[in-house]
């Protein structure tokens, strides 16, 4: 039976996170059967696990959700999933995470959002030299560590359609936290628009880097 429970701060992540108390609550940890349902749901079939993982993820999202109801008072709550990269939606033809919420459905008094965007790698600050590193580097993105994960995510997302966030608290939704630097570069980009991040809620998590891990 999966459990959900506070796993991390995006606060204390990395100087890319938010500085207030941001909590990432996990419904397992990443292994064995978890682990293997994860990584064949984004196989072409894997529609109907990610169905099944669903009830996990909205476990997680209610304990989020009862953990900072205090912050989310006086805001317009959003759930947000992280985004598909481009590559990842051509290979799959379907974005995993987006239909992981879909399955789970946002907690009482939050809506669906898909706020981010994707941003292709040569459309990034500094994309050049990045884009060298991610095509000559030692390593996979999957195997680094979380400050160099956050040096490779810099500038990934951005905020879909622009505009301002003010007034929206937002609670972040990825499959798997690794090293955590995805959610605290989407993190970075809702605040930078003016949203307050409250927290975020995975299926599963790892602290330390996995070369079989998807997302981070």
């Amino acid at each position: 039976m999966l459990r959900p429970h506070e796993v991390d701060d995006l606060a204390e992540l990395d100087v890319l996170a938010p500085t207030a108390r941001a909590p990432v609550v996990s419904a397992g940890a990443y292994g064995g059967q978890l682990a293997a349902a994860l990584l064949e749901a984004k196989r072409p079939h894997g529609r109907a696990i990610l169905r099944r993982l669903g009830p996990a993820l909205a476990r997680s999202l209610r304990h989020a959700a009862d953990e900072v109801g205090q912050e989310a008072r006086g805001l317009v709550a959003w759930v947000v999933p992280v985004p598909a990269s481009g590559p990842s939606l051509r290979r799959r033809g379907f974005w995993p995470v987006g239909e992981l919420l879909r399955a789970a459905g946002p907690p009482p008094g939050f809506e669906r959002r898909d706020a981010l965007a994707w941003v292709p790698p040569l459309r990034r600050p500094g994309a050049l030299g990045r884009w060298r590193t991610l095509l000559g580097g030692p390593g996979s993105q999957k195997t680094r560590g979380r400050r160099a994960r956050s040096q490779a995510v810099r500038g990934s997302v951005r905020v879909a359609g622009g505009g301002t966030l003010r007034g929206v608290g937002v609670l972040l939704v990825d499959d798997v936290m690794t090293s955590g630097a995805t959610l605290a570069e989407c993190a970075r980009v809702l605040r930078a628009a003016g949203g307050t991040v409250l927290g975020a809620a995975v299926v599963a998590h790892v602290h330390a880097p996995s070369s079989d891990c998807a997302n981070g």
